[in-house]
């Protein structure tokens, strides 16, 4: 399951995804912070149910995003 945050003038708006079929681009390890562009996508529950027909890689990260993600690991680390 992916927490896509969509951000307008008006806020932050949470969204969750769920892959529904396999999308090369998008794995565990990917950078945080992604874009992806996502249309004429179906929703059930609450939920938006990505293919790789509905979502396109943007591509992308956010820099304090993926430093607080290594220094997360550096601390995992150390404590073994």
């Amino acid at each position: 399951m992916f927490y896509l945050a969509n951000t307008n003038p008006q806020g932050c708006q949470r969204i969750f995804g769920l892959e529904h079929h396999y999308i090369s681009g998008l794995f565990a390890d990917a950078p945080p912070g992604i874009k992806i562009k996502v249309k004429d996508v179906m929703i059930r529950r609450g939920m938006l149910l990505l293919t790789p027909e509905t979502v396109q890689i943007v591509g992308g990260s956010v820099v304090t995003l993926v430093e607080a993600k290594n220094s997360t690991r550096m601390k995992k680390r150390k404590r073994r």
